[in-house]
């Protein structure tokens, strides 16, 4: 659940919004919540695992579609896709063109499977209560649950899992663009030292940066849900995974799902992921039955071993209607 995004000067140039997104992160204190229902929670918990679902089948097929055309917009603009091909050929001749060609390659398979896990930003004044839009939205009333998570994990730099976290930037498509020129504005402002970075790491390093703009945008309108996302792309990124490919009966619909296995393995980098040391907290939704969900939670943290799981569990005071 690590990022293999750099965070040294190749990464500022890069991936600015991802590095702003970590320093908030620190100076705010933030943890990341995954608002789920009671029963997804318990498995979770008990299976020691968390699902990832094809955006395609999810509950909102756009959460892909409005980032792949704000791309396609940006690169079929004459200007924007003529600024985009001199800046990439300052570096290395060919590959501006190069570039275009892989982005249209990219294009047709991210629509298709793309398997996100989503976070919602936690800060400290939300430690009790949780976020009212996201108890609406995305729990299944009156049990819903907030798993409220350190963040280690998310910034580990691994590919044990070929899945990586990443903020999501709320914006207009004009607001993206300009963040697409900031990009092209660093990579001439360092040309010189990007003509020493071999070829195809420059291709890897363009590549990803825009295809995690295209899965990361949102429309502005969502920008309460404060979002990250764990992302798998099998048809796009084939390295070796700890991932587990599953068929699972949804709602009576069978989907495929990848399960992110929370269990360690130091030798690869994959550390700080099991429920003792993720969980930080887990915050009961509105609910006429608090008790008897605290119980069944608090039963659950003891069977992994947690000293004291009462310690972590609060019920939420948002009085929302059930």
């Amino acid at each position: 659940m690590g990022s293999h995004l750099d965070k040294g000067l190749l990464g500022s140039i890069f991936f600015a919004t991802f590095n702003e997104s970590l320093k908030e992160m620190d100076a705010n204190k933030l943890k990341l919540a995954h608002y789920t229902s009671l029963e997804n929670a318990l498995k979770i918990i008990e299976g020691e695992a968390i699902w990832m679902r094809d955006v395609a089948i999810m509950n909102d097929k756009g959460e892909v579609s409005y980032g792949i055309k704000a791309v396609a917009d940006f690169i079929s603009d004459a200007e924007d896709r003529e600024r985009l091909i001199s800046t990439l050929d300052a570096v290395h001749v060919g590959l501006g063109q190069q570039i275009i060609l892989h982005w249209e390659d990219m294009k047709g398979k991210i629509s298709k499977r793309v398997y996100i896990s989503c976070f919602s930003k936690h800060p400290p004044g939300k430690e009790h209560n949780g976020r009212l839009s996201m108890w609406r939205a995305y729990c299944c009333k009156p049990d819903g649950v907030a798993l409220v998570l350190n963040t280690e994990v998310f910034r580990l730099e691994t590919n044990a899992l070929n899945a990586y976290s990443s903020p999501v930037f709320y914006g207009t498509v004009d607001e993206f663009h300009a963040k697409f020129r900031q990009m092209l504005d660093n990579i001439q402002a360092h040309t010189a030292m990007l003509r020493t970075v071999p070829r195809e790491m420059m291709l890897q390093l363009v590549g990803v940066a825009i295809l995690f703009g295209a899965v990361c945008l949102k429309h502005p309108d969502f920008w309460e849900e404060q979002e990250w996302r764990v992302i798998h792309m099998p048809r796009l990124f084939n390295f070796p995974s700890l991932l587990r490919e599953k068929q699972v009966d949804f709602g009576g619909t069978e989907q495929t799902i990848f399960e992110i296995p929370l269990k360690e393995a130091p030798e690869k980098g994959l550390v700080g992921i099991e429920i003792k040391d993720l969980v930080h907290q887990i915050i009961i939704g509105p609910s006429s039955r608090t008790e008897e969900i605290r119980e069944k939670l608090t039963h659950a943290l003891a069977e992994k071993g947690i000293q004291n799981p009462g310690c972590r569990i609060v019920a939420s005071e948002i009085p929302l209607r059930v």
